[in-house]
């Protein structure tokens, strides 16, 4: 009697073992990512490579693909399949600390790019007289972007809400890469839905982007609410996969 009770024992503390480990093992197989925003502004449908790094984000008529070399972005291309089809290559150099200083496109014109440590900031020349900066924050996104020439200039700022989960908490940061590369104030804005913590504000010149964002059980925003340059607000709702 005394060993069948043992054996029942064991039993069950092997079953209880088991579907420990099971739990365990989901949770560390499961990862959240974004998988498609859909907005008022623009649709997108992001893809990921086996080990959760950005593959493609598909923007309508709009495609970015990135394509990785020793775990960084080497080559990113821009392709827009619009009336007038346009397609643009970049390619990325790094130095010994892994960051950024090379960037070449289609036209295979080189642009040298500078890491400031203290600012933890890129710069580079895009003509003689037109000066980008891309500042980041410690974790790797963008807190500021200039584009600076005479008589011209763009000036970007985020805000983060840094007590929750942006849409790419799980994945690698891309949108320095994506800014460097089209120093644009439009995909400024655009890269506001790709970051690892949500944004709480976004100013650009003397206008100002309040998020009203929702989030999750788990912290992940999953919609925003803000007031663009009509009177009417927009909303972005972001829809999560489990990998």
């Amino acid at each position: 009697m005394k060993t069948k009770f043992l054996a029942i024992v064991f039993f069950a503390f092997f079953l209880g073992a088991c579907s420990k480990d099971d739990g365990s093992s989901q949770l560390e197989r499961t990862t959240k990512l974004l998988a498609h925003v859909d907005s008022d502004f623009l649709n997108v449908d992001v893809d990921y490579n086996d080990n959760h790094t950005v593959q493609k984000i598909a923007a309508e008529d709009l495609i970015i693909n990135f394509q990785y070399r020793n775990g960084r972005i080497s080559t990113l291309q821009i392709q827009y399949d619009g009336p007038n089809s346009i397609a643009y290559t970049y390619l990325f150099g790094y130095d010994g600390d892994g960051k950024i200083n090379q960037m070449t496109d289609s036209d295979m014109s080189v642009y040298e790019i500078t890491y400031n440590e203290t600012e933890n900031s890129y710069e580079y020349n895009l003509d003689e007289d037109e000066v980008v900066t891309v500042r980041l924050t410690a974790d790797d996104e963008i807190a500021k972007f200039t584009r600076i020439r005479p008589n011209y200039e763009i000036n970007s700022e985020y805000f983060y809400d840094e007590e929750n989960k942006g849409p790419f908490e799980n994945t690698n940061a891309v949108a320095p890469h994506m800014l460097l590369a089209v120093p644009d104030p439009l995909i400024a804005f655009i890269v506001t839905s790709f970051t690892k913590k949500p944004l709480g504000r976004y100013e650009e010149g003397n206008n100002i982007f309040n998020f009203r964002n929702v989030y999750d059980e788990g912290g992940f925003l999953i919609s925003r609410i803000y007031n663009d340059f009509g009177d009417d607000p927009t909303t972005d709702v972001f829809e999560y996969a489990e990998f």
